[in-house]
């Protein structure tokens, strides 16, 4: 049940061997299914992490420049005997300035209140209605690529939709003028919203 990094090779396990085909390092993010059970096997030199109980493995995808480092590739060996559980948890070192930006901008545009205490995991079921004489457009706000993804468009009079969304997580309704009609952040107290008529 290791983990393995298979393009490291500056651990002191790693003398010289093949590690991977050639190509891989282009490719970042991908391995091909025979060179992942070749660094399974026990003859290979790659650096692999073996499980211990409340340990953990820590690296950086990312370089100082924001670009993806790919000596970050990793993988899984297969657990021969017992049991292997993991959790992942992704860390920002630095401000996030387009998530800051993008929840500043929700609170000014009349969004519910916001709640700082950020729950990833708290999964909600919200249904939007739009009564108006119009259609209305419904989009989710990308924070990590500060784009709007369009995930509906809601029929005039009594239009509705249910989503299973995230608390803290942004949508944006808009007509077909691409007037922005109102924001609405995701808390656990919202069920239901109401789209307003234009201004």
């Amino acid at each position: 049940g290791e983990t393995w990094f298979p393009l490291s090779t500056t651990h002191a396990s790693y003398q010289g061997g093949r590690l991977t085909a050639a190509g891989t390092m282009k490719t970042p993010g991908f391995i091909r299914e025979s060179d992942a059970s070749w660094i399974c096997n026990t003859s290979s030199e790659a650096l692999r992490v073996a499980p211990q109980a409340a340990k953990a493995v820590l690296f950086y995808s990312q370089r100082g420049d924001s670009s993806l480092d790919p000596y970050s590739l990793h993988g899984s060996c297969p657990v021969i005997q017992g049991y292997k559980w993991a959790a992942n948890l992704w860390v920002w070192n630095r401000p996030r300035d387009a998530l800051d930006k993008a929840k500043a901008q929700a609170r000014q545009a009349g969004g519910h209140k916001f709640n700082k205490k950020i729950s990833p995991h708290n999964n909600l079921q919200v249904s939007f209605h739009n009564s108006n004489p119009f259609q209305v457009h419904l989009f989710w706000k990308n924070l990590d690529q500060d784009t709007l993804v369009k995930m509906t468009t809601l029929p005039a009079n009594d239009g509705a939709i249910n989503f299973n969304t995230f608390q803290d997580h942004i949508f944006i309704a808009k007509d077909d003028a691409d007037v922005t009609l109102a924001t609405f952040v995701m808390q656990p107290d919202i069920s239901r919203i109401d789209i307003p008529p234009s201004q």
